[in-house]
């Protein structure tokens, strides 16, 4: 049996993640073994989240922890913009540290402390990178270098997209209005083609002035969810590469999980974004990474009170899904 206490439950933009600190106890578990106890504790019979987050100790002096993201399906991710800043707000708590680094799989991101996004709303910023347009870094297979506001004469259902990657591979597509069953027939064509050997996420932008976007990203390894930090960052690159919107401004980024605020360089994105709580627990795992006990230690019911605050004004552009 294996103890784990101070589990706590959080999310970015309604981004649902458990989020696990092993810095100073790793739970000394092979791959296959995290990719079971990921499955279990995202599952509906437990969290019911989007993913895990492991905060470790980092192999990068530079950095003060490293992210490890699981998906709800056991894969990992290259990098989560919702998580990141999770383990960001707990990392500012544990080290007291305004302004650091945490390393990712592909590379370190810069965190900063922000300016609140709505009344106490612990928000950060993180600066998301490196951005790659060359579509082998995705990687997508296809006879080009780029692929910029394109489409694929062999796939005739879908329609004119961008290809990005922000260590997550994305593809964006430009919506007068964003249509629910065309999300889920992308996904399962894009997904199943040879283009996208190691799939894609795909993000879906309504523009609703030069300075607001709605983005809805239905996310490799976990589905449509209510959003994507790394999709909602790619998602502005992009439009102001299209010239929708401008470099260098913020632009608010709705989503069905709330709001964010992005500002894209040539360069990088900052993401400034929630950080919440819901929950702490304390649970046990059997050998087999089934959960054999579970308690709660506290609830974080101001903040998710606040939070549903901040929703209200929000969701003004939520599709139902």
């Amino acid at each position: 049996m294996i103890q784990i206490d101070n589990i706590i439950i959080t999310h970015g933009s309604l981004n649902k993640f458990v989020m696990i600190d092993e810095i100073n106890t790793a739970l000394n578990i092979n791959n296959k073994q995290r990719k079971t106890l990921t499955i279990n504790l995202c599952s509906k019979k437990y969290f019911d989240t989007n993913g895990v987050l492991y905060i470790q100790k980092s192999s990068n002096d530079q950095c003060i922890a490293k992210m490890s993201m699981y998906n709800t399906d056991g894969t990992q991710a290259q990098m989560c913009g919702n998580g990141i800043r999770c383990v960001a707000r707990y990392i500012y708590e544990k080290y007291n540290q305004k302004d650091f680094f945490i390393q990712t799989p592909n590379d370190k991101i810069a965190i900063k402390k922000a300016t609140n996004i709505y009344k106490n709303i612990p928000t950060f910023d993180a600066l998301i990178g490196p951005i790659s347009l060359d579509i082998t870094t995705l990687p997508m297979t296809y006879d080009s270098e780029e692929f910029i506001n394109q489409n694929i004469k062999s796939l005739s259902k879908i329609s004119n997209f961008t290809a990005i990657s922000v260590q997550n591979p994305h593809i964006v597509f430009i919506k007068d209005k964003i249509n629910l069953k065309e999300v889920i027939e992308y996904e399962k064509i894009l997904n199943n083609n040879k283009i996208f050997p190691q799939q894609v996420n795909l993000n879906f932008v309504e523009i609703l002035n030069k300075d607001s976007i709605f983005v809805l990203t239905n996310e490799r390894g976990s589905g449509i969810t209510p959003s994507c930090g790394t999709g909602m960052s790619s998602s502005t690159y992009i439009v102001c590469l299209l010239k929708y919107c401008e470099f260098n401004n913020h632009i608010n980024v709705y989503n069905n999980g709330g709001k964010v605020i992005c500002k894209a360089t040539k360069n990088s994105i900052h993401l400034i974004g929630n950080a919440t709580y819901i929950e702490k627990n304390s649970i046990t795992i059997d050998e087999n990474m089934n959960i054999s006990s579970n308690h709660i230690t506290h609830k974080y019911t101001n903040e998710t009170k606040i939070y549903n605050e901040f929703l209200k004004y929000c969701n003004k552009y939520k599709i139902n899904i």
